[in-house]
């Protein structure tokens, strides 16, 4: 199992592709669908949208399922968890502490 730095790194390496981002979005709306319909979605081959849903995958974002001949992917929300501490730090600075005075 990868430490949680590594688990971070690899969300930010997913989410720094936008056809990634685009399937991330794809999934959060229409639920789990099979491979071939996203790649018609984001308008890219069966092959580069493998890629994309490889690293996906790894990182954690997605799970796959065979459904007969068809593979099946779901958005797994759960890891989005590891890095929204970090990106919730940054928030505090547009919202700053009022000085108690």
């Amino acid at each position: 199992m990868s430490s949680e730095g590594e688990q971070k790194d690899d969300i930010f390496t997913a989410l720094s592709h936008p056809v990634r981002r685009e399937i991330l979005v794809l999934l959060r709306e229409r639920g789990a669908l099979p491979v071939c319909v996203i790649a018609a979605e984001v308008q890219r081959d069966r092959y580069a949208t493998a890629r994309h849903l490889g690293t996906l995958e790894s990182a954690g974002l997605i799970v796959s399922q065979r459904r007969g001949r068809s593979r099946i992917l779901a958005l797994q929300p759960r890891p989005f968890l590891a890095v929204e501490d970090w990106v919730i730090g940054f928030t505090d600075l547009l919202f700053p502490a009022a000085d108690s005075a």
